[in-house]
Protein backbone atom coordinates (compact mmCIF):
# COMPACT_ATOMS: atom_id res chain seq x y z
CA UNK A 1 0.00 0.00 0.00
CA UNK A 2 1.40 3.37 -1.04
CA UNK A 3 0.50 6.27 1.19
CA UNK A 4 0.59 10.00 0.51
CA UNK A 5 0.11 12.72 3.14
CA UNK A 6 -0.32 16.33 2.07
CA UNK A 7 -1.34 19.11 4.46
CA UNK A 8 -4.47 20.81 3.17
CA UNK A 9 -5.28 18.11 0.64
CA UNK A 10 -7.13 14.81 0.66
CA UNK A 11 -5.06 11.83 1.71
CA UNK A 12 -5.29 9.24 -1.07
CA UNK A 13 -4.18 5.66 -0.44
CA UNK A 14 -3.74 3.28 -3.38
CA UNK A 15 -4.81 -0.27 -2.62
CA UNK A 16 -5.57 -3.51 -4.37
CA UNK A 17 -7.38 -5.07 -1.39
CA UNK A 18 -10.81 -3.75 -2.35
CA UNK A 19 -11.62 -2.97 1.28
CA UNK A 20 -14.07 -0.12 1.81
CA UNK A 21 -12.69 1.10 5.13
CA UNK A 22 -9.25 1.26 6.72
CA UNK A 23 -8.86 1.28 10.49
CA UNK A 24 -5.94 3.04 12.12
CA UNK A 25 -5.72 3.26 15.92
CA UNK A 26 -9.28 1.98 16.03
CA UNK A 27 -10.73 4.74 13.87
CA UNK A 28 -12.01 4.73 10.32
CA UNK A 29 -9.49 6.41 8.04
CA UNK A 30 -10.74 6.03 4.49
CA UNK A 31 -13.39 5.02 1.99
CA UNK A 32 -13.13 3.28 -1.36
CA UNK A 33 -13.45 5.88 -4.11
CA UNK A 34 -14.40 3.18 -6.61
CA UNK A 35 -11.19 3.36 -8.63
CA UNK A 36 -8.73 1.59 -6.35
CA UNK A 37 -8.08 4.60 -4.09
CA UNK A 38 -8.98 5.00 -0.46
CA UNK A 39 -9.97 8.61 0.19
CA UNK A 40 -10.23 10.44 3.51
CA UNK A 41 -12.33 13.40 4.55
CA UNK A 42 -11.20 16.89 3.61
CA UNK A 43 -8.75 18.37 6.10
CA UNK A 44 -7.81 22.03 6.59
CA UNK A 45 -4.77 23.83 5.27
CA UNK A 46 -2.84 26.17 7.53
CA UNK A 47 -1.68 25.81 11.13
CA UNK A 48 -4.47 27.65 12.96
CA UNK A 49 -6.87 24.72 12.96
CA UNK A 50 -7.01 22.31 15.90
CA UNK A 51 -8.75 18.96 16.24
CA UNK A 52 -11.98 18.76 18.21
CA UNK A 53 -13.99 15.71 19.27
CA UNK A 54 -16.64 14.43 16.90
CA UNK A 55 -20.09 13.45 18.15
CA UNK A 56 -20.03 9.77 19.05
CA UNK A 57 -23.29 9.10 17.25
CA UNK A 58 -21.70 10.10 13.93
CA UNK A 59 -19.43 7.06 14.08
CA UNK A 60 -22.52 4.87 14.33
CA UNK A 61 -24.33 6.39 11.34
CA UNK A 62 -24.18 3.96 8.45
CA UNK A 63 -23.85 6.69 5.82
CA UNK A 64 -20.81 8.29 7.52
CA UNK A 65 -17.68 6.52 6.38
CA UNK A 66 -15.06 8.69 8.09
CA UNK A 67 -15.30 11.96 10.02
CA UNK A 68 -13.13 14.46 11.91
CA UNK A 69 -13.83 17.66 13.83
CA UNK A 70 -11.91 20.94 13.63
CA UNK A 71 -11.91 24.41 15.19
CA UNK A 72 -10.37 27.78 14.38
CA UNK A 73 -11.30 30.45 16.90
CA UNK A 74 -15.13 30.59 16.75
CA UNK A 75 -15.42 28.45 13.61
CA UNK A 76 -16.38 24.82 14.13
CA UNK A 77 -16.24 22.26 11.31
CA UNK A 78 -17.19 18.62 10.92
CA UNK A 79 -15.61 17.08 7.83
CA UNK A 80 -16.69 13.68 6.54
CA UNK A 81 -16.92 11.26 3.66
CA UNK A 82 -20.50 10.06 3.43
CA UNK A 83 -22.44 7.63 1.28
CA UNK A 84 -25.31 9.75 -0.03
CA UNK A 85 -27.62 10.12 -3.01
CA UNK A 86 -25.91 11.88 -5.90
CA UNK A 87 -27.32 15.32 -6.76
CA UNK A 88 -27.87 14.09 -10.31
CA UNK A 89 -30.41 11.57 -9.02
CA UNK A 90 -28.37 8.71 -10.49
CA UNK A 91 -27.71 6.37 -7.59
CA UNK A 92 -25.55 7.04 -4.55
CA UNK A 93 -21.86 7.06 -3.66
CA UNK A 94 -19.10 8.69 -1.61
CA UNK A 95 -19.22 12.45 -1.16
CA UNK A 96 -17.22 14.96 0.82
CA UNK A 97 -19.44 16.70 3.36
CA UNK A 98 -18.38 19.71 5.41
CA UNK A 99 -20.73 21.26 7.99
CA UNK A 100 -19.77 24.69 9.33
CA UNK A 101 -21.07 26.39 12.46
CA UNK A 102 -19.76 29.11 14.77
CA UNK A 103 -19.72 29.86 18.46
CA UNK A 104 -18.29 28.01 21.42
CA UNK A 105 -20.93 25.31 21.67
CA UNK A 106 -24.46 25.10 23.01
CA UNK A 107 -26.26 27.31 23.73
CA UNK A 108 -24.02 29.83 21.95
CA UNK A 109 -23.78 27.83 18.72
CA UNK A 110 -24.85 29.92 15.75
CA UNK A 111 -24.75 30.07 11.99
CA UNK A 112 -21.43 31.29 10.56
CA UNK A 113 -21.03 34.72 9.03
CA UNK A 114 -20.15 34.97 5.33
CA UNK A 115 -16.55 35.79 6.30
CA UNK A 116 -16.30 32.77 8.61
CA UNK A 117 -17.81 30.61 5.88
CA UNK A 118 -15.23 31.71 3.30
CA UNK A 119 -12.39 31.02 5.72
CA UNK A 120 -13.62 27.46 6.32
CA UNK A 121 -14.47 26.62 2.72
CA UNK A 122 -11.08 27.88 1.54
CA UNK A 123 -9.19 25.94 4.20
CA UNK A 124 -11.02 22.69 3.41
CA UNK A 125 -10.82 23.07 -0.37
CA UNK A 126 -14.63 23.17 -0.70
CA UNK A 127 -15.18 26.42 -2.59
CA UNK A 128 -16.75 24.48 -5.46
CA UNK A 129 -19.01 22.45 -3.20
CA UNK A 130 -22.79 22.86 -3.29
CA UNK A 131 -24.64 24.12 -0.24
CA UNK A 132 -27.55 21.86 0.63
CA UNK A 133 -29.29 22.24 4.01
CA UNK A 134 -32.15 19.88 4.86
CA UNK A 135 -33.25 21.53 8.11
CA UNK A 136 -33.16 24.96 9.80
CA UNK A 137 -30.15 24.26 12.02
CA UNK A 138 -27.12 26.28 13.08
CA UNK A 139 -24.70 24.63 10.65
CA UNK A 140 -24.39 25.19 6.92
CA UNK A 141 -23.76 22.03 4.92
CA UNK A 142 -21.64 21.68 1.78
CA UNK A 143 -21.41 18.58 -0.43
CA UNK A 144 -19.02 17.54 -3.20
CA UNK A 145 -19.20 14.11 -4.88
CA UNK A 146 -15.76 12.49 -5.09
CA UNK A 147 -16.54 11.47 -8.69
CA UNK A 148 -16.51 14.73 -10.74
CA UNK A 149 -19.03 13.29 -13.22
CA UNK A 150 -21.65 13.16 -10.44
CA UNK A 151 -21.49 16.85 -9.56
CA UNK A 152 -24.62 18.88 -10.35
CA UNK A 153 -27.29 20.98 -8.67
CA UNK A 154 -29.15 18.82 -6.16
CA UNK A 155 -32.47 17.55 -7.52
CA UNK A 156 -34.03 18.05 -4.08
CA UNK A 157 -34.08 21.77 -4.84
CA UNK A 158 -36.47 20.99 -7.69
CA UNK A 159 -38.56 18.32 -5.96
CA UNK A 160 -38.77 20.09 -2.58
CA UNK A 161 -39.77 23.48 -1.26
CA UNK A 162 -36.92 25.88 -0.49
CA UNK A 163 -37.33 28.00 2.63
CA UNK A 164 -35.39 31.28 2.88
CA UNK A 165 -35.12 32.70 6.40
CA UNK A 166 -34.60 36.35 7.35
CA UNK A 167 -30.80 35.96 7.58
CA UNK A 168 -30.64 34.38 4.10
CA UNK A 169 -30.22 30.80 5.36
CA UNK A 170 -31.82 28.35 2.90
CA UNK A 171 -33.11 24.86 3.62
CA UNK A 172 -35.43 22.42 1.92
CA UNK A 173 -38.42 20.41 3.06
CA UNK A 174 -40.70 17.96 1.19
CA UNK A 175 -43.67 19.45 -0.61
CA UNK A 176 -45.84 16.46 0.30
CA UNK A 177 -44.38 15.12 3.52
CA UNK A 178 -43.45 15.91 7.13
CA UNK A 179 -42.04 19.38 7.70
CA UNK A 180 -38.33 19.15 8.57
CA UNK A 181 -38.57 22.35 10.57
CA UNK A 182 -41.23 20.77 12.78
CA UNK A 183 -39.19 17.58 13.10
CA UNK A 184 -36.18 19.56 14.33
CA UNK A 185 -38.31 21.66 16.70
CA UNK A 186 -39.75 18.48 18.24
CA UNK A 187 -36.20 17.23 18.93
CA UNK A 188 -34.85 20.50 20.31
CA UNK A 189 -36.95 21.77 23.21
CA UNK A 190 -37.55 25.49 23.28
CA UNK A 191 -37.21 25.94 19.53
CA UNK A 192 -40.01 26.67 17.11
CA UNK A 193 -40.46 25.66 13.48
CA UNK A 194 -39.62 28.70 11.30
CA UNK A 195 -42.68 27.92 9.17
CA UNK A 196 -45.36 26.68 11.56
CA UNK A 197 -44.23 27.97 14.95
CA UNK A 198 -43.87 26.16 18.24
CA UNK A 199 -47.47 25.08 18.75
CA UNK A 200 -47.77 23.31 15.40
CA UNK A 201 -44.46 21.44 15.64
CA UNK A 202 -45.74 18.56 17.74
CA UNK A 203 -48.93 18.24 15.73
CA UNK A 204 -47.11 18.13 12.41
CA UNK A 205 -44.48 15.59 13.48
CA UNK A 206 -45.51 11.89 13.47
Amino acid sequence: MNEQHERGHVEAHSTSSGKVLVYRDGHRRGVDAGDGRLVTERRPSGTMWSRRPTPRDLEDVRTTRVCSGWRRRAISVLSAVEHADYPTGEGAGPQWHVSIAAGLGEPELRRPTDKELRVALTAFGMLKAEEDNHHPGNARHFWLPIDPSKRADCECKVDEKTIVEADGYKWTTPVDGPCRGCELAALELGKACPIHGELDAAARTP
